[in-house]
């Protein structure tokens, strides 16, 4: 395998290359110099607003990447190529292209996501191959009517790409990634090649004595005579299942395995994510021409739903999710292996044992992580609010779907996917759009049925939500809520009292620390009205967080079976919505799921008289020992005690009442520790100015130069900062 290199690109600003076919071999750029623009070259792959802008996050400047396509050159040198299948292999283009080789004209695709292979065998050169990429990704330009004074919401969104233009303080609506995002592979094969995209789909059901493993494939060449050999590793190495088959006619393979008494696949806190090694080989006497390999994993996954439970069951047992939003960097090109793990591995540390992927998909080496992690994923499509209805657009718009469930499918790590995220959510913000439009129906009774059908067909047996957003929609089953920060004018305490099933979205977006937002200048500029809040912003983002993940915890299974905290971290330098800020230095936010997200936790629930402790055990195991509190004013101890205590695996107990007067005049310390028997500290927890929650916020700012959203405070909320 060869990594072409040496790329070079120049924007077509008239659109006409290929009108005059500068990919021919012919054609003389000297004839079109008053017609097209210099190729210059390029220092690598990867999204070129961030190759050829001084700042590819925000500005007008980045809306002509997308006002016209871009074309890639590379010459290469293949070498012997007699008798081989020549494959050309493209990691991640964004957003639509076309390939040129030698002057012909050898594949298109559509998407961002999906690495694709093109067979240029008969095309390829032993020297001076030469190969053109056209790539685009345009603007909109379609708005709902009646929506143009909120066009980050109504505006129809063509590529299915997720949450570019939002300029909603999430993505700025300048950004619109495009170019060739990652590597381009040419692969030289003697006689006969297996391509790279195929699947090895785990069958088990829970209490099965084995699980069932397909292998699809597919040859290319002259596979004559040539058989498909698998062969399975257990997470030891050994040889769990071997077999062979025949390759059709048409260079198919199709073979299934049995796994006997399997080593299951489990999240982090209830036993190891095992994995098992599948590796496919095209053989021909005794000899393999080509190998492939993946990692899958053994487990059964369910998803219960009802009027008042929506619940997902790991290999038979229920299972409470704590999870948070991920969306590392708007452009996927700069998210490398090191510094998905360095994310995914501080998710994990602050308790969490879920991550959505939201309205977007991930490269491949992060659900590779979140396999050996013993992370969940839940996986949205890049559906989100508003997009075009017409018949042909829905079917391209199922293709990319289907891509995405195709290559993605054999992560046990992946536990639903997501088909719409909020698809008529954006009604609420229009202006008076509030009534159910046809648009609305085609969405979800036209697109929502092609996209149930292709999960029926290509994952029947992983759970799904239909529409994000729909608590009581029974293919979906969960809710958002934003009680004391979107919903301005709210105030997170009025929560108390709510129930929710699964909550998927909840946060508080506020900025990071200065010395970070001090690196560049005009972020920190359009802060200056907020500075002197910045530390109190943090400390609001805390206690929110805080409070909401004790209410769903205490909630456990009665009806909540979890939570996902929006977001993880922020996904450029001025989107705020993270625990971690875009250089990944931690909020106060990340504290609080630090001290209450763990599998283990205590939790101290207000009373009239003084507090209960309650205990949450997310573990499959027992605990035992003493649970001491103490409560503290002024760094003064004024009561104390303890209670021996006892929880069951996967449950919660309310292990005591203590009496105290908490009063808002002189705020009260209280520390809870639960230690075993051999004095080991089980789990502990800080509760600083203990009950004395926040007012609600005064509103919130909004930069659209910027695509930047922060919140300011009212008079009260100072003083309960002052007093915190």
């Amino acid at each position: 395998m060869k990594k072409l290199a040496d790329w070079s690109v120049m924007q077509d600003v008239h659109d006409l290359g290929e009108t005059l076919g500068l990919y021919r071999e012919d054609f003389d750029f000297a004839q079109c110099a008053h017609l097209l623009s210099d190729f210059e070259p390029l220092p690598r792959l990867g999204a070129l607003q961030v190759l050829l802008s001084d700042q590819p996050y925000y500005g007008r400047a980045l809306r002509y990447f997308n006002q016209a396509p871009w074309w890639y050159r590379c010459q290469f040198d293949a070498g012997e190529t007699a008798g081989c299948v020549a494959l050309l292999r493209f990691l991640a283009v964004d957003y639509y292209c076309k390939v040129y080789l030698n002057g012909a004209l050898v594949g298109e695709h559509e998407g961002y996501f999906e690495p694709f292979e093109l067979d240029v065998t008969g095309l390829l050169r032993e020297k001076d191959n030469r190969l053109f990429v056209k790539v685009w990704a345009p603007w909109d330009d379609q708005i709902l009517t009646g929506g143009e004074a909120m066009r980050c919401f109504s505006v129809k969104r063509a590529m299915v790409k997720g949450t570019y233009e939002h300029a909603d303080g999430f993505i700025q609506r300048d950004v619109n990634p495009v170019g060739i995002l990652d590597d381009v592979e040419l692969r030289l094969t003697p006689g006969a090649a297996l391509l790279r995209g195929w699947n090895a789909c785990v069958s088990y059901h829970t209490g099965d004595a084995a699980a069932r493993i397909r292998i699809t494939a597919k040859a290319l060449g002259n596979f004559c005579g040539c058989r498909g050999a698998v062969r399975i590793l257990d997470p030891m190495g050994g040889c769990a299942a071997e077999a062979e088959c025949p390759i059709g006619g048409d260079g198919a393979i199709d073979l299934t395995l049995t796994l006997e008494r399997p080593q299951l696949w489990n999240c982090w806190e209830r036993g190891e994510p095992a994995r098992y090694t599948v590796r496919l080989a095209l053989v021909r006497e005794g000899a393999a021409l080509d190998t492939v390999e993946k990692q899958v994993g053994v487990r059964s996954v369910t998803l219960e739903r009802t009027q008042e439970r929506t619940r997902f069951s790991l290999n038979g047992r229920p299972i409470f999710l704590r999870g948070t939003s991920y969306f590392g960097d708007i452009y996927l090109s700069e998210l490398s292996y090191d510094r998905y793990y360095r994310d995914l591995r501080l998710i994990r540390d602050a308790g969490f044992n879920a991550v959505r992927v939201h309205v977007h998909v991930e490269k491949d080496s992060f659900y590779d992580i979140c396999d050996e992690l013993g992370l969940f994923v839940i996986q949205d499509s890049d559906f989100n609010w508003d997009h075009p209805t017409d018949p042909a657009w829905m079917e391209r718009a199922a293709a990319v779907f289907a891509a995405m469930v195709r290559i993605r499918r054999d992560h046990p790590s992946i536990l639903c996917w997501v088909a719409l995220n909020e698809p008529d959510l954006w009604k609420i913000f229009t202006h008076g759009l509030l009534e159910q439009t046809a648009q609305d129906e085609i969405m979800l009774n036209t697109l929502c049925v092609k996209l149930m059908n292709i999960l029926k067909e290509l994952d029947p047996e992983r759970p799904y939500i239909r529409a994000s957003r729909e608590e009581d929609d029974p293919e979906s089953g969960d809710s958002h809520t934003y009680t004391g920060s979107l919903a301005v004018g709210t105030a997170y305490p009025q929560i108390a009292g709510t129930t929710e099933k699964l909550n998927t979205e909840f946060g508080m977006d506020v900025p990071g620390d200065v010395g970070a937002l001090t690196r560049d200048r005009r972020i920190w500029g359009a802060l200056q009205s907020v500075a002197p809040d910045l530390e109190g912003l943090q400390a609001y983002q805390y206690r929110l967080l805080r409070y909401y993940t004790d209410h769903y915890r205490l909630q456990k299974y009665a009806p909540c079976s979890g939570y996902f905290q929006f977001m993880f971290i922020d996904l450029c330098p001025q989107s705020f919505y993270g625990i971690l800020d875009f250089y990944g230095t931690p909020k106060r936010g990340y504290y609080a799921m630090l001290e209450c997200g763990g599998p283990l936790a205590l939790i101290a629930q207000k009373t009239q008289q003084g507090f209960r402790i309650v205990l949450v055990n997310d573990y499959l195991k027992t605990f035992q020992g003493t649970v001491a509190y103490t409560v503290l004013e002024n760094g003064v101890c004024r009561a104390r005690g303890e209670f021996q205590a006892e929880i069951g695996p996967d449950t919660r107990v309310d292990v005591g009442d203590a009496v105290w007067d908490f009063r808002p005049d002189s705020p009260a310390e209280l520390r809870l520790a639960f230690t075993g028997a051999d004095g080991a500290v089980l789990t502990k927890r800080h509760y600083s100015a203990a009950f004395l929650e926040f007012p609600a916020m005064a509103g919130q700012t909004m930069d659209n130069e910027l695509g930047m959203r922060t919140y300011h405070f009212s008079a009260p909320v100072k003083e309960r900062v002052r007093i915190c």
